[in-house]
């Protein structure tokens, strides 16, 4: 729904806006059914995995044994380890024959489910989850700024994608983001941010697609007043508003509710309406 690039080789950047969340405050209501909603919705990634990528190979046990081992590795590294070698190794990946997007899909999201999981189970701590994410996503963007298909360049529509204001899970925005990316849109990504700063973004910043994602459900009412004041606001008057997660999945007549023009389950699905709704053949298949 944070541009840190320490190794970066002078390369001409797409423009992109992110910004770093700081560590989210634990809960008091540790209810299972509360943290497996935050984790389905967001600490999965959902967003990224379609229907087709998923069906594409049926792996055998062996590598479903192989696999699972190097998702409870990198699960680990990201709480141990700092950056640097966790990037040393997926780049080692990717020269072996790896992809980026298939890291993303066999390794880094369900390594975030994993970290999910243990914490579900007590293995783990609030902030060993909110560390390993955050190295998580400092990796989506490290390996997307060297392996980023094009510069998109001046004349792309751009998208604004944020987390609702309240929201602390996060990473499936990001891969959200870089899907847009890689899908020729500029993206400016903002995973923290009160109202008044998403609508004086929004009023200062054309774009043509504003996106909320919502995972948390408390904070729906909050959202929903702020979605008009962003139509009101915004630089451009025809801008689509777009909403997902499962605040809205969960609750359709949500989506209505709250006046958007789109919403979609996955973020392929979004890219495609985006594109369809501003009549732009997409850059990317």
């Amino acid at each position: 729904m944070l541009n840190i690039n320490p190794f970066s080789r002078g390369r001409k950047e797409p423009e992109r806006r992110v910004v770093v969340p700081f560590a989210p405050r634990p809960r008091r209501d540790r209810s299972a059914a509360d943290l497996a909603r935050i984790i389905e919705g967001e600490i999965i990634p959902r967003l990224l995995l379609t229907q087709e990528a998923r069906a594409a190979v049926a792996p055998s046990l062996r590598e479903l044994e192989s696999r699972g081992a190097m998702v409870d590795g990198l699960a680990r590294r990201t709480i141990e380890e700092d950056l640097p070698p966790l990037l040393a190794d997926a780049l080692g990946r990717i020269e072996s024959g790896d992809t980026f997007e298939g890291l993303c899909f066999e390794l880094f999201a369900p390594a975030a489910r994993r970290l999910g999981d243990w914490w579900l189970e007590d293995r783990i701590t609030f902030t060993d989850v909110t560390v390993g994410l955050c190295r998580l996503q400092q990796l989506v963007h490290e390996l997307s700024d060297r392996f980023a298909p094009h510069d998109p360049g001046p004349d792309a529509p751009s998208i604004l994608l944020a987390a609702a204001p309240g929201e602390q899970h996060v990473f499936g925005l990001t891969l959200m983001g870089e899907v847009f990316r890689r899908g020729g849109w500029r993206v400016s990504l903002v995973q923290e941010a009160t109202a008044g700063e998403l609508i004086d973004m929004v009023r200062t910043e054309v774009f043509a697609v504003i996106a909320l994602s919502l995972t948390d459900e408390r904070f729906y009412p909050e959202t929903l007043k702020l979605a008009p004041k962003l139509r009101r606001g915004s630089a451009n008057p025809g801008a689509v508003l777009m909403v997902g997660g499962p605040a809205f999945s969960e609750a359709p007549a949500r989506i209505s509710e709250i006046g958007a023009d789109l919403s979609a389950a996955t973020a392929q699905e979004a890219l495609h309406a985006a594109d369809r709704r501003i009549g732009r053949r997409a850059a990317l298949a």
